[in-house]
């Protein structure tokens, strides 16, 4: 609290506002859930009947807010219930969702941006509505004149143009400005824009006096910045009752929805590996889960389709990944090369047998699918005929289906990806190959906690081992033409987030128990063939052994530690479900013994988890001179390893 009413003086000796002296202070709330932002509660993206929000919106907006705007009031409850805070009365400090939410004392307008994304995800349409707050509405007669009393010299020298005339409006504010022209065009990508191509938050010209530019971010940079993070956009539409700063002019937005909502995949990209069914939760209460098919492709990175789809599809990550960047695909920087995993959900179309029907429309899809010239281009749908696209409809909703032949009555639309790099590994020990790197990962919101991201990293260990060798033959003949190596020797994971980490210890973790059913398991038997009450149960792994597993696996030898723990500490976890139901009149004697055997076998396993521990922490251990902190920091470490493999194991921690 008293950091921010912290008096800051700027150059001249005058006192700063309130709302300056909030940008320039440092934040320290390093811990706020981002997804509870001030920007974020301000965008909704919508794909197939669900609605969500971003988790990251710092690399499109400053600060995690957007400048002179907050979301509406409905939003701001909600947001606050959700992050569980609840309001307080007027003029009482009370905390925030997020950070960003400091800065609404400065708004003057509520704001909120609708993103319809594509089943495909390759294009979108935005919508804007901004409104004047109400308190801004009952001072809107005396504004204009306290503005002008507080008018000083430096603002009106900054209106005055190059002949030293004032100009009375200000070109990036014009209602009637050309540049609003070009959004009126069928598509484009508003990344591109120049309006903020410095990065910071300033009006491209100065501001008009009296009016609020130095305040409230201009509606195009807005635009410019949320499409950083988005594919294409096919329109965008200002509410007609939108107080913004320009009515913007857009294309018939009826006809550019029809558009968005029909752009399927007639089909999937790459190469089908295999197709499963999940369970998919309904848009809302009312809606009940269905069962749906889907596929994992993977694609190859060379292909000019996939690349300019991947291009178009891969900015929604910047929402979703914290430390998220673009990827080009047709690169081969580091002599490597990329493929792209991605999972389509499948959707059956009926097929329209009317064929007047269906001659009377071909024209029409066909010019409207023709709205984006890279689309067009660069997708599926530019080698179709007009001849072979089909008008059906499906749930008495217009859908379009685009298929090679009569017979395929299938479409489909984006689920998730993962973009894969491959590179040769000339030093690699025990043998060099090829390295396969998880760079990126991306599960739509209204597809998460399904299992698809399970399923798309366990297929990414099938593909190193060789399960789908026969249907990529094909795929892999540009690494033989180059000389290079196709045995995979390990698969490792960029930078992962904390979500993904637990992930990839479940995975491997599974990986190792399931080969200790098979003939050949990658543990050797003196670590499994013993009992878990034996003293030699819980023996290290050496870094001999370490190194082997890994290699046979194709993990690294960090995950072979974290997988080989995890799998002795369920061992002892099912060696004390054995015995606690185990029969016996005296219920106090047992429950005594069984304690007294639980801390002998944790004592043991708390012993191998710390070796382990004090050899990968040995620098920062090593900044202790007092043996007390020293052995009291090793403990705070394994606390919380130990915390993290029971949620993994999925069970509770011991008392």
């Amino acid at each position: 609290g008293g950091k921010w009413s912290m008096v800051i003086a700027n150059t001249t000796g005058e006192k700063m506002s309130e709302g300056r002296r909030l940008e320039v202070a440092e934040d320290s709330d390093d811990d706020d859930d981002p997804m509870f932002s001030s920007a974020a509660s301000c965008i909704t993206l919508r794909l197939m009947g669900s609605s969500f929000r971003p988790s990251f919106t710092h690399q499109c907006f400053d600060g995690e807010r957007i400048r002179g705007y907050e979301p509406t009031p409905q939003v701001i409850q909600e947001v606050e219930r959700k992050s569980g805070l609840t309001r307080k009365k007027a003029g009482i400090e009370r905390e925030l969702p997020h950070k960003s939410f400091r800065h609404h004392n400065t708004a003057t307008h509520h704001l909120g941006v609708t993103v319809s994304l594509a089943p495909s995800c390759r294009t979108c349409s935005v919508s804007v509505e901004a409104n004047v707050k109400e308190e801004r509405k009952k001072d809107a007669v005396s504004e204009p004149v306290l503005r002008l009393r507080k008018r000083t010299i430096d603002q009106v020298d900054c209106t005055r143009n190059r002949t030293g005339r004032a100009s009375p409006t200000s070109s990036y504010a014009s209602d009637s400005s050309s540049s609003h022209g070009r959004l009126s065009d069928d598509s484009f990508d508003l990344s591109s824009s120049s309006s903020s191509s410095d990065g910071n938050e300033k009006a491209a010209s100065p501001p008009r006096p009296g009016n609020t530019r130095r305040r409230r971010m201009h509606t195009e940079e807005i635009l410019e910045r949320a499409g950083r993070a988005l594919p294409p956009v096919v329109s965008v539409q200002q509410c007609k009752n939108s107080l913004a700063d320009s009515p913007l002019k857009t294309m018939n937005m009826r006809k550019a929805r029809t558009r968005v909502e029909d752009d399927y995949l007639s089909k999937p990209f790459g190469t089908v590996l295999h197709e499963y069914k999940r369970v998919v939760r309904g848009s809302d209460e009312n809606e009940p889960n269905e069962e749906a098919t889907f596929v994992l492709c993977l694609a190859d990175g060379k292909d000019e389709l996939v690349a300019e789809y991947h291009g178009n599809v891969q900015k929604l990550a910047l929402f979703f990944i914290e430390t998220a960047d673009n990827v080009d695909l047709t690169s081969n920087e580091g002599g490597g090369y990329w493929k792209a995993l991605y999972v389509f959900r499948k959707h059956a179309t009926e097929a329209d047998d009317d064929v007047d029907a269906r001659v009377k429309t071909r024209r029409r899809v066909v010019e409207e699918a023709a709205f984006d010239q890279r689309i067009t281009r660069s997708s599926p749908l530019s080698n179709i005929a007009p001849e072979v696209i089909l008008e059906s409809h499906c749930r008495g909703k217009r859908k379009l289906s685009f298929s090679k032949n009569s017979k395929e009555d299938f479409q489909y639309s984006l689920v998730g990806y993962m973009t894969l790099f491959y590179f040769h590994a000339p030093f690699k020990k025990p043998k060099p190959g090829m390295v396969l790197r998880i760079c990126q990962a991306v599960i739509l919101p209204p597809y998460q906690r399904a299992g698809h991201g399970k399923s798309m990293f366990q297929a990414v260990y099938d593909i190193a081992s060789g399960t789908y060798e026969s249907k990529l033959r094909s795929l892999n003949q540009h690494k033989k033409s180059n000389g290079m190596q196709d045995e995979i020797v390990e698969i490792n994971v960029e930078d992962p987030a904390p979500a993904f980490v637990c992930l990839r210890d479940r995975i491997d973790f599974e990986l190792l128990k399931k080969s200790m059913r098979t003939k050949t398991p990658l543990l050797p038997s003196c670590y499994s063939g013993t009992d878990v009450m034996h003293q030699s149960f819980f023996t290290p792994l050496s870094e001999t052994d370490t190194v082997e597993i890994g290699a046979r696996g194709r993990i690294t030898p960090r995950q072979v530690q974290i997988a080989f723990e995890l799998l002795q500490l369920d061992a002892l976890e099912q060696e004390m479900d054995q015995r606690g139901k185990g029969d016996t009149q005296d219920k106090a004697s047992c429950a005594s013994s069984l304690q007294k055997t639980r801390k002998t076998l944790e004592k043991r396993y708390r012993l191998m988890v710390k070796k382990r521990l004090l050899k990968i922490h040995r620098e920062e251990l090593g900044g202790y001179s007092d043996n007390k902190e020293k052995q009291a920091k090793l403990n705070e470490l394994y606390e919380e390893t130990f915390e993290r493999y029971i949620t993994l194991l999925g069970r509770n921690k011991k008392q």
